[in-house]
């Protein structure tokens, strides 16, 4: 947790930028289900980039929920975002 702030009365948490391992193979995916929850929490988080091998999928996810940045290497998605967390969507 990261708080920002100086004061009790003024202590907050801070926003943290969340990136995404798979997208999904489509809109009613668990991955797309956990990232549409995500988006709605935005005075929590923020879903700074998503990463795919498959091209169209990351694309896709991207799309529809409005994230900047779409990748298809997991390593340069993580060193040019440089998220807080990177939640890993494997199918099951």
């Amino acid at each position: 947790m990261r708080l920002i702030g100086v004061g009790k009365e003024n202590l907050k948490m801070a926003k943290l930028r969340i990136a995404c391992i798979g997208a999904g193979p489509n809109t009613g995916s668990r991955t797309r289900s956990f990232m549409d929850v995500i988006t709605k929490l935005t005075d929590m988080y923020d879903l700074c980039a998503v990463a795919d091998p498959n091209e169209k999928a990351g694309a896709g996810a991207a799309a529809e929920y409005d994230i900047a940045g779409v990748y298809t290497d997991v390593e340069e998605m993580l060193k040019a975002e440089k998220p807080d967390v990177a939640l890993r969507m494997a199918p099951t």
